[in-house]
């Protein structure tokens, strides 16, 4: 998704944009919080949430991903479904996001 795209969604949470316009992504609400699943069953690292990267940097889950990135900072999301360049942590596959400056 691009920046305009995301504008013109018009939601505030990446959970959100993730749940509602982003294909191949499920986002469930559980007692926990939000859980996410790209792929199958689970890889290695024993879960199947995908990997979050902010900028470059891990997040470490999709509620913690909510709070220190604003929709409005985000120059585009990109779902990458096979983990490419990101090794066996990138199993489950990985939400990039780039911002439009360091927000974390």
């Amino acid at each position: 998704m691009t920046h305009e795209q995301i504008m013109n969604s018009g939601l505030q949470r990446v959970s959100d944009l993730l749940k509602n316009f982003v294909t191949g992504v499920r986002v469930e609400q559980t007692a926990m919080g939000s859980s996410i699943v790209m792929r199958g069953p689970s890889s290695i690292m024993g879960s199947n949430s995908p990997l979050f990267v902010v900028d470059g940097v891990v997040i470490e889950s999709l509620e913690e991903v909510d709070r220190l990135v604003p929709v409005e900072t985000i120059e585009k999301l990109v779902l990458n479904k096979e983990g490419t360049g990101w090794g066996a942590r990138g199993g489950n596959g990985v939400i990039e996001i780039t911002t439009l400056g360091s927000n974390i």
